[in-house]
């Protein structure tokens, strides 16, 4: 999602790993940046990340449903997701982990979106994702289609 560009940018450049449209789903994901922390960090012992913040496939909102009005709803938003990484080898029972303490993970992140001018909500909660309103907080028209058709 373009609106997210310079935020992601911007938290790349301060040493977090942030990446969007990650993988299909949270699941997905945190298996997925596990595995790729552990290939990195055993071909250079030196790399490191400040943490892990991105949002998945799941989580987007498609800026062609939003111009269409396919959904009736206020406050178009999606999910941040945001913690440190672990990676366990199964085969030594090693671990890793990399990232700062997940809170300021999340603060890292809500300092970039205000920054960049977007609008997002959370509490401060460790355990929450951080909403986030990459197309403003905007009220889309109620659904154009008519019963049994679709599009």
């Amino acid at each position: 999602m373009k609106e997210l560009n310079p935020v992601f940018k911007m938290l790349r450049d301060q040493g977090f790993t942030a990446r969007q449209r990650f993988a299909c789903c949270m699941s997905c994901a945190g298996a997925k940046i596990a595995v790729e922390f552990g290939g990195r960090a055993e071909k250079d012992p030196t790399f490191d990340s400040k943490g892990f913040i991105y949002f998945h496939a799941q989580d987007v909102i498609r800026d062609e449903d939003h111009r269409r009005a396919r959904y009736s709803t206020e406050n178009v938003s999606m999910m941040l997701r945001f913690g440190p990484v672990e990676f366990v080898n199964h085969e030594t029972g090693a671990s890793r982990q990399w990232g700062l303490p997940i809170k300021e993970i999340g603060e890292a992140a809500v300092a970039a979106l205000k920054a960049c001018g977007i609008e997002y909500e959370w509490d401060g909660n460790p355990d929450v994702c951080i909403t986030v309103y990459p197309l403003g907080k905007t009220k889309v028209a109620e659904q154009r289609f008519r019963a049994g058709r679709t599009g």
